[in-house]
């Protein structure tokens, strides 16, 4: 009898399933509802989690910030993970780290899964009685989801399913990047350290001038990248268009920090030590200089002695242990190598690194002296803000030379963050310089100081005014489409896919412009 009871409920019970693929068509599958985690379906039965996820934007995107915001004020005994990451007077590593940072576009692909699974619970709510199968190759989201149901005697099933493989042929670098990643974080990070001393030696090597005092009221962070005139003697910078030369013309003195980038211009440390040294020669009121040039033996030992100190706090926190669930959910599955990576690996050898090598930058600098960068939110911004603030520096400038996306997490904090006043608290530029009214009106909505934020105009489109024209009559075209490629190449690929499957009917009346990044 009990069994016959048993089988009737579970007769009696709503079938979720959820399908994880874009590459296969979901057919022959019974259920309740089907909830599609990737794509759109107008069909009866079927939600998209994508969908539900903008409909419920604000909600979803306000939940995360205050997921990062509790994982960073969770006490672990008598400290929260911010204090027990403190590595400067007024400094937590945890503000560098890949957590805090939220590169969902990027560096952590897997924030995506999070927010899905957020928008999931909230169309979840109350409902009762119900199974769950989960269709997917994602090993991090059904140990997610198994956990969920474990805890809420659910029954679950996770169905392996293999998605499209597109042949590689085999690449020394890729099998070298794959068996670096394999690696335990605490041995990648000092191979790492390494790698970056003698990858960079040709930048090491040119002895950074002494900044006089008199000559530094301004300081440029940015990136050596993307120099189209690398042949010529004067500075030419997407990033930022015509100001080098209007400060030369003003008789203005000026000093640029450089973080090299790889390019297909100057794609080797000695190609861009030589740049460098062009932009030098005959230029008296700039000061062209690779942060690198900085490093000696002493920022070595400091960085060694950091990361020890991140392993031995790492050790103590036990987050494979202790990582706080939220909403029901455990995602410690999907942050677990974020958070190894941020303190005891690469990204924390890389950022660690960085954080000594402004601190020897800006350790005889004027307490006026304005400093502007190019603002993403990127660890090394964090950490050179906590450096202005230990030193005092309060004039600095964060450059948002580029729109700020809504998904794009990097950009945004929980509102309790710009309330704290703790001497730990998230390093801020002293003005946000953004580039347009609708991030204006959006940093404000979430919280964002008025008093620390402004509007500008973005440097590196002001070459299009060449290209304005007054009273033009242009002749009736084709509806034009511009699509901008993407930094990653993957994301640009999901989009020349996504043209690809254009019905041609709508192609034949369509021009299609195509702008590759950047």
């Amino acid at each position: 009898i009990i069994n016959n009871i048993i089988n009737m409920m579970k007769k009696n019970k709503s079938k979720l399933v959820i399908w994880d693929s874009n590459d296969i068509h979901y057919t022959k599958i019974s259920y309740t509802k089907l909830i599609l985690w990737k794509g759109f379906s107008n069909e009866k039965d079927v939600i998209s989690i994508l969908k539900l996820t903008e409909k419920w934007s604000d909600s979803i995107r306000d939940e995360y910030l205050d997921l990062i915001y509790k994982i960073g004020k969770f006490k672990i005994g008598k400290k929260s993970v911010i204090e027990s990451l403190k590595i400067r007077d007024n400094f937590s590593a945890w503000w560098f780290g890949l957590i805090s940072e939220k590169s969902n576009f990027s560096k952590s692909i897997y924030i995506n899964d999070v927010i899905k699974i957020l928008t999931f619970q909230k169309w979840l709510n109350k409902k009762r009685n119900f199974t769950l199968t989960l269709y997917s190759e994602n090993l991090n989201l059904s140990r997610c989801f198994k956990a969920y149901c474990k805890k809420n005697n659910i029954d679950f099933e996770f169905i392996i399913i293999k998605n499209k493989k597109v042949y590689k042929p085999f690449n020394y670098k890729s099998f070298f990047k794959k068996t670096f990643l394999f690696l335990p974080h605490f041995l990648s990070g000092f191979l790492w350290l390494i790698y970056k001393i003698f990858y960079n030696l040709p930048l090491i090597l040119i002895r950074p001038p002494k900044i006089k005092k008199d000559n530094n009221e301004f300081f440029f962070i940015s990136y050596l990248f993307n120099m189209k005139n690398y042949d010529h003697n004067s500075l030419h910078s997407n990033y930022w268009g015509e100001l080098p030369s209007k400060l030369i013309k003003d008789k203005k003195y000026s000093n640029w920090i450089y973080l090299y980038v790889k390019d297909k211009f100057l794609n080797n440390p000695y190609k861009a030590s030589n740049f460098i040294k062009k932009l030098n020669i005959n230029n008296h009121y700039q000061n062209h200089i690779s942060l690198f040039s900085f490093l000696d033996l002493r920022i070595i030992f400091r960085v060694i002695s950091d990361l020890l100190f991140l392993n031995l706090q790492i050790y103590k926190i036990k987050f494979h242990k202790n990582f706080p669930s939220y909403k029901g959910f455990q995602f410690w599955y999907f942050f677990k190598d974020d958070w190894y990576d941020s303190f005891v690996g690469k990204s924390a050898s890389d950022n660690l690194l960085y954080l000594s090598l402004f601190e020897r930058v800006f350790k005889k600098c004027n307490h006026n002296s304005k400093i502007t960068y190019l603002l993403e939110n990127q660890g090394w911004e964090i950490g050179m803000l906590g450096v202005c603030r230990g030193f005092g520096l309060n004039n600095t400038i964060g450059f948002s030379h580029v729109g700020s996306r809504y998904w794009d997490l990097r950009n945004y904090y929980d509102l309790r963050e710009f309330s704290n006043k703790s001497f730990l608290r998230l390093p801020r530029p002293g003005i946000l310089a953004v580039n347009n009214k609708n991030n204006l009106v959006e940093f404000l909505k979430l919280g964002y100081p008025k008093s620390e934020i402004g509007l500008v105009e973005a440097l590196r489109h002001l070459y299009l005014r060449k290209n304005l024209t007054a009273n033009v009559n242009f002749p009736k075209i084709k509806k034009s489409l511009i699509v901008l490629g993407d930094y990653e190449n993957s994301n640009t690929k999901c989009q020349l896919s996504i043209l690809n499957k254009l019905p041609k009917n709508l192609l034949k009346n369509l021009e299609i412009i195509y702008k590759p990044h950047p």
